[in-house]
């Protein structure tokens, strides 16, 4: 089960009440390999909707970009929500190299989640060009998704990341990760990332404690982040992952 967290609320947030600059293309964008749509008891009569066909008139669809540090879990997150394994998961920070993207199709929305590269102190060309495509996609989305580890203490990268979301007016939600992996020490964990938040979200973004690794929370997460999108009609066909 996942510990409960007192860093604010887990409800839904309020939908975007504009559509995010990456929506205007999205037509043009060339959809990838097919496959099973994302959790099969929320996508079973999702994916046999014929493309285009009439959606409920709440529909949500858009673009939400997964953001963090290196190792915070945004790949296996990505591949938990998608039920797919579309990104590379590896202990070695870095290993996305180029925004991945994973369509998630539900009932109530279609999530297009971008993956991005660790947000870090760059020390080489590389790494400068690999946090710039990190930052890029936060203008380009309807929302952002902000991963944090929830197994170690609130670090000064992470100090960083919130204060970049901060400045950038983006809708956020935020990912209180690894809470599978969360030890004796969990309420001071917990309680730097409460100071952390606290000080910089104005007004204070929903916190989701859940498991990339495991799925717990994961559910509640995915709803929260379709309720933030704007209303729109499918992007890519219902069957499409990636």
């Amino acid at each position: 089960a996942v510990p409960s967290c007192p860093l604010g609320p887990t409800g839904d947030s309020p939908a975007a009440s504009q559509e995010g600059p990456a929506r205007a293309g999205a037509a043009e964008a060339e959809p990838g390999s097919g496959g099973s749509a994302g959790k099969a008891a929320l996508a079973a009569s999702d994916a046999r909707r014929p493309f285009g066909e009439a959606l409920p008139a709440d529909y949500r669809s858009g673009f939400v970009a997964l953001i963090g540090r290196p190792n915070v879990g945004k790949s296996t997150l990505l591949n938990q929500l998608v039920g797919h394994k579309v990104a590379i998961t590896s202990p070695l920070a870095q290993t996305t190299r180029n925004r991945l993207r994973g369509i998630l199709t539900t009932e109530a929305a279609q999530l297009v989640l971008l993956d991005t590269p660790g947000i870090h102190k760059p020390h080489h060309l590389l790494g400068q060009r690999l946090v710039q495509s990190a930052r890029g996609a936060i203008g380009e989305v309807d929302v952002v998704l902000l991963l944090l580890d929830g197994s170690v203490p609130a670090g000064r990268g992470d100090a960083f990341i919130v204060e970049l979301l901060r400045h950038s007016g983006q809708p956020v939600q935020v990912a209180l990760n690894k809470m599978d992996q969360a030890g004796s020490d969990a309420e001071a964990v917990t309680a730097s990332y409460t100071a952390l938040l606290r000080q910089a979200s104005d007004p204070r973004w929903p916190v989701h404690p859940c498991s990339a690794l495991t799925g717990a929370g994961c559910d509640a997460l995915v709803r929260a982040l379709a309720s933030a999108l704007p209303a729109g009609p499918h992007l890519y066909p219902p069957g499409e992952v990636s």
